[in-house]
């Protein structure tokens, strides 16, 4: 990243270059199954094994239906069976078993998504769909990757944790082990919201004895586990990462209530997006490798997330889960950023809208607009290796992060682009 003066916008050289490679998409409608519009896209994703499909805010409805469709298309044309989302591994395992009991589209994304997703039109949809590919026998799985819990209260995790423990180290647990797990999480749950809340709500938190006994707790159940389950199995070791994901949010809620001064906040919440984002890479990883050996993965998180190198917004420096998933598999990872030139987003759980450009000259999504097209895809991989592009290195000031205007060299962050003229707001059920 650079505070360097970007330039007025790009040379007509530059424009050619645009013109030539970014490919108008005709629809982002999931009911159209034309998918010729797509056809680059495919091409760009021929040696992709995990697809991560970024948004800029999680209030962005037009993004959010265009990776619906990308998800249809992924599923139907190009054998992705799997769809992981930014959210709890736990709560999309209960999400994923509840749709293949036939849960209704709301109900099951209720016990899996965070209500950014859960509660919005656009994902119903894809849920809706899901169910029908799943009643056609074109089954598509969901898991999740976050080391936070989503959707599931304290008293289902815990049970959920204690019967995956029980399966495979039965006789291992005892009662004393399981009220205090469900206790501790209580705690963490309830000092969790404080911390988000703020430092006045969190003050009278900090006390919470269940919370604070919990990190010695989950840290004798991994030993535990480890003795009586010495031998390597996908179930034992799905076990160990569950606990490993509680542990670091304890760890994470537990900082943050220690932190006193805006310093040592901004210090805090460094060190919790980057043990965040190495945690979801190492879940995503142990999906790839142990859960879903040889099947393709759809990523559905946030462009902060999935870019592939790291990055400064106002006040952080970001190591994103891209960054570590491209340095563990290379070519077979392709992260495809979403942004937009103007318009308005917002979330579906209500609270303000914030509006979006129009962007500055010079940006990157000033020089998009100027395809006047309503929804394009670029390929940045393959402008990589060709001179064109490189103005897109300059650095010059884009909008993928949250909508802040920042510089970078966009090329190192995204394998490609979804870009949309117009953003508006994800819509709520209704």
């Amino acid at each position: 990243m650079s505070a360097t003066e970007p330039p007025s916008g790009p040379s007509a050289e530059q424009n050619a270059w645009l013109r030539a490679n970014a490919a108008a998409v005709g629809s982002i409608d999931i009911d159209e199954r034309d998918f010729s519009d797509f056809a680059p896209i495919a091409r760009a994703l021929d040696a992709a094994r995990l697809v991560l499909l970024g948004e800029p805010s999680h209030g962005d409805g037009v993004s959010f239906r265009a990776k619906a469709r990308l998800v249809r298309f992924l599923h139907e044309e190009l054998g992705f069976d799997v769809l992981a989302w930014e959210a709890g591994m736990l709560d999309c395992e209960v999400m994923d078993r509840a749709l293949a009991s036939g849960a209704g589209a709301a109900e099951a994304a209720a016990l899996g998504l965070f209500p950014i997703w859960s509660r919005s039109a656009e994902i119903q949809s894809l849920f809706g769909y899901a169910a029908g590919a799943r009643a056609a026998g074109r089954p598509m799985s969901m898991a999740g990757i976050d080391c936070q819990s989503s959707a599931l209260g304290a008293d289902r995790q815990s049970d959920e944790v204690l019967a995956r423990f029980q399966r495979v180290a039965p006789g291992q647990l005892s009662a004393d082990d399981g009220q205090a797990l469900r206790a501790g999480l209580r705690g963490l749950e309830a000092v969790a919201s404080a911390a988000v809340a703020g430092p006045e709500a969190a003050a009278g938190r900090q006390a919470e004895p269940a919370a604070a006994d919990l990190e010695p707790l989950l840290r004798r159940l991994k030993r535990q586990l480890d003795a009586a389950a010495p031998l390597p199995s996908v179930d034992a070791a799905h076990v160990q990462r569950l606990l490993d994901n509680l542990l670091l949010h304890a760890l994470d809620v537990r900082d943050l209530l220690a932190a006193v001064t805006d310093e040592q906040a901004m210090r805090v919440l460094q060190e919790g997006n980057d043990r965040r984002d190495r945690a979801m890479a190492d879940n995503l990883l142990w999906l790839a490798e142990q859960r879903y050996p040889g099947r393709k993965i759809v990523v559905w998180a946030a462009n902060s997330h999935i870019a592939r190198a790291s990055f400064q917004v106002p006040g952080l420096q970001w190591r994103p889960m891209g960054e570590h998933l491209a340095a563990r598999l290379g070519s077979a990872v392709y992260s495809l950023g979403f942004t937009a030139y103007q318009g308005t987003a917002g979330l579906c759980i209500g609270g303000d809208r914030w509006p979006v450009g129009p962007s500055s000259d010079g940006s990157l999504e000033s020089a998009l607009h100027g395809l006047r097209q309503e929804h394009a895809f670029l390929d940045l991989r393959a402008g990589r290796h060709q001179a064109g592009p490189g103005w897109l290195c300059g650095p010059i000031p884009g909008k993928p992060f949250g909508y802040a205007e920042v510089t970078a060299c966009w090329p190192d962050l995204f394998d490609g682009l979804f870009f949309s003229d117009r953003m508006e707001p994800s819509a709520p059920l209704g």
